[in-house]
């Protein structure tokens, strides 16, 4: 009978915790790049974020030109320099998934043609995936937890992309499909392997529409606009809702967006004060992160929802002072925020329980083992 208590106690105590995180209204602000280089002589190139808060990516050392992996520990703490595989002079991790398995960019001085990587923990058993004999687009590199790997590699003398999705561990390749104009770009992968992003539509002046692939890339469906011309899709859970940004009808303006299930019924995200805005990032939950700017600014200030996307308001976090969260770049399932801010600096922020939820998830445990020894479920010790 104790384990059903302590069953029904962590229930209590994970479920407000959680509902708490996913809908918090203020974040702690671990300073990511003052950890991976205190003297900032590096140039921080931000990757990855999975649920257990590490984050992964490279420093640029502007003095000799080259490029250093990282990764950190769990929530922010620590980081670990990753090793250059053999043969490579630059390599970026810029995914990572919960096992700690990483996908980035590697190359040579001599021949500036780009390889894409996936490693094992901390950087261990570096496998070749696949090369292209052309640039990889580093932001489009997304891993999930069956290994898959996502991404995008200019086609040769063309200038245009070509996306492409890896079967489970890296294996194999698949070719993603297009909307008509050849160039496609990846922005964003599920563990069902479908993939989003944006490609261009036959017919349009070279506009580009947001897209969603099936599971493991296979078949291609333009998920259309808010009336405008164009669209962008930039992140998907695993429900396959998709966030993004497209214009509007008549206005070169965008304007954030979420879709439900599958990418279906594509809608706005309204951000209160806001001219325009652009949505980032989507959780399991369906939390968003995104930018807005209000008008006469030029500068964008990250905004957050709750589940679903409803009631997008701004990202408020314990930043030094003067300095804000202006471009979110990924969120994960506890509802932490890799962010670029003010100062351009990265910071991983944390959700911070407010007094009154705790409060209030304590009164609940003591409730729930009042009822227990009223009916007898906990025996008074002996």
């Amino acid at each position: 009978m104790k384990h059903t208590l302590f069953a029904m106690m962590a229930a209590l105590g994970v479920a407000a915790f959680t509902g708490h995180a996913q809908a918090a209204s203020n974040y702690a602000a671990l300073d990511i790049s003052a950890l991976v280089d205190p003297t900032d002589t590096y140039h921080f190139i931000p990757g990855g974020l999975n649920d257990l808060g590490q984050v992964v990516g490279a420093r640029w050392d502007t003095s000799s030109g080259q490029a250093v992996g990282f990764v950190t520990g769990a929530n922010g703490s620590g980081f670990t320099n990753l090793p250059t595989p053999a043969g490579y002079d630059f390599y970026e991790p810029l995914a990572i998934n919960n096992q700690g398995q990483m996908a980035g960019v590697a190359r040579s001085r001599e021949n500036y043609n780009e390889t894409v990587l996936k490693t094992g923990p901390n950087g261990t058993d570096p496998t070749h995936v696949a090369y292209f004999g052309q640039r990889v687009e580093s932001e489009s590199i997304h891993m999930n937890e069956r290994g898959q790997i996502a991404g995008a590699y200019s086609v040769r003398f063309a200038g245009d992309r070509q996306g492409f999705v890896t079967g489970a561990n890296g294996v194999g390749l698949t070719e993603i499909g297009n909307l008509g104009g050849i160039d496609t770009i990846v922005s964003g992968l599920n563990d069902r392997g479908q993939v989003v992003g944006r490609s261009r539509v036959a017919g349009t002046d070279y506009k580009s529409h947001a897209y969603i692939t099936g599971p493991d890339g296979v078949g291609i469906t333009d998920l259309g606009t808010l009336g405008g011309t164009a669209s962008w899709a930039t992140g998907i859970n695993e429900k396959g809702q998709v966030v993004g940004g497209s214009n509007l009808s008549g206005d070169r303006t965008y304007q954030a967006f979420i879709t439900g299930a599958d990418g279906t019924n594509m809608s706005a995200l309204l951000v209160p004060n806001s001219l325009a805005s652009f949505a980032r990032a989507i959780n399991d939950s369906g939390v968003v992160v995104g930018s807005y700017y209000t008008e006469g600014s030029g500068e964008g200030r990250g905004f957050i929802t709750g589940p679903d996307g409803v009631s997008p308001t701004e990202l408020k976090a314990l930043l030094p002072e003067g300095v804000y969260a202006a471009s979110p770049l990924a969120i994960n399932n506890q509802g932490q925020i890799l962010t670029w801010a003010s100062n351009n600096r990265i910071y991983l922020l944390t959700p911070v329980p407010e007094p009154e939820v705790t409060i209030l998830a304590l009164c609940g445990l003591g409730m729930v083992a009042g009822a227990a020894r009223r009916r007898g479920l906990v025996r008074p010790a002996v």
